[in-house]
């Protein structure tokens, strides 16, 4: 198989794994909303084998790079070269990686996001059992007096 050839296969893997991510990050949003946190294990574990996955793809990616004589471009800058100009299935895998980039990326960060506020509630729960709440008010400077819990039992006096 000619290099060119050889690049836009692996270009095509990558973006079929950019879909399996994809695909793994719009399950782990609805694992984090069910709240059921076990099932959030075997979402990182998938995602962690997704992304030694990637590894392996861009070690294959540069290697054949080197080979081409582009060693260090981007695949952006690799499409937009005068030889690679005039080929537009290359052009749009190129858009279409980058669709879901960019997808990927606000999924994950809302997943993040999910993930933050849901701990923050068990922490809060937990305070509760326990009879501690945060300190949620805030100073004359605007800022959160403190994140540290504070009893809500008065001391006793002996």
């Amino acid at each position: 198989m000619d290099a060119s050839k050889e690049f836009k296969s692996l270009m095509l893997e990558y973006e079929k794994l950019l879909d399996s991510l994809l695909v793994l990050e719009e399950n782990k949003i609805r694992v984090i909303a069910s709240g059921k946190v076990a099932g959030l294990e075997g979402c990182m574990r998938d995602e962690e084998a997704g992304m030694l996955r990637m590894k392996g793809l861009d070690s294959r990616r540069e290697s054949l790079l080197e080979k081409m004589g582009l060693g260090g471009k981007t695949f952006r800058q690799i499409v937009e070269s005068e030889t690679a100009a005039q080929d537009s299935e290359l052009q749009s895998l190129c858009a279409r990686m980058q669709e879901k980039t960019e997808l990927l990326k606000k999924i994950n960060s809302s997943s993040g996001s999910m993930l933050q506020s849901r701990l923050i509630k068990v922490e809060n729960t937990i305070a509760n059992m326990e009879g501690r709440l945060p300190d949620l008010s805030y100073g004359r400077n605007g800022k959160m007096k403190s994140a540290e819990p504070v009893s809500k039992m008065k001391p006793r006096t002996v």
